[in-house]
C-alpha cells in the first residue's frame, strides 16, 4: 500500500514519528510513504517555517528517524519536485534485512546519533561558495 501525506494548500504537512515507524515496521519491499510535503529545510526554520515551535520540533524528529532508517538499510530516501518550494519526502521499503543491530519491534525507541542534527540544522553547514562582486 502507498500512503500519501495529507495535502493541505497553506502549510506543509508531514506524518508522526510514530506512523513512520509503524509503517517502516510493517511496509513490505517497494512500499512507498510521503513522509512530509513542503520544503523541509525552510519548514525547520524558526523564522521561515512552521508557525509552531512544537510542530518544527515534531518535523525535526520524523526526519531524523528517516535518516536513522535509511542509515540502518530499511529504507530509501527521495525527494520529488512538485513546483518552485515544494517537494515530497518519501521513503521507500527496503527488503527487511535478516539480522539487524536493532530489532524492528523497537524502531521508534532506538537511539538517533547526534550527528543527524547536523544534517537537518537550517541553514545547513555546508559551505558557499563565494559570491561575485559587481
Amino acid at each position: 500500500m502507498n500512503l500519501v501525506s495529507p495535502l493541505f494548500a497553506s502549510a506543509p504537512s508531514f506524518v508522526s514519528e510514530a506512523d513512520l515507524c509503524a509503517w517502516i515496521g510493517a511496509a513490505p519491499p517497494g512500499d512507498r510513504l510521503e513522509y512530509h510535503r513542503g520544503f523541509l529545510a525552510r519548514d525547520l526554520d524558526p523564522e521561515m517555517g512552521l508557525a509552531s515551535p512544537d510542530l518544527r520540533q515534531q518535523l525535526k524528529q520524523v526526519a531524523r528517524r528517516a535518516l536513522w532508517a535509511e542509515s540502518h538499510g530499511l529504507i530509501f530516501l527521495v525527494q520529488r519536485r512538485h513546483g518552485e518550494g515544494a517537494f515530497g519526502y518519501w521513503a521507500i521499503a527496503r527488503p527487511k534485512p535478516r539480522r539487524t543491530s536493532v530489532p524492528l519491534a523497537s524502531i521508534w525507541t532506538a537511539p538517533i546519533p547526534r550527528e543527524f542534527d547536523e544534517i537537518i540544522t537550517f541553514p545547513p553547514n555546508i559551505p558557499q561558495p563565494p559570491r561575485r562582486r559587481s
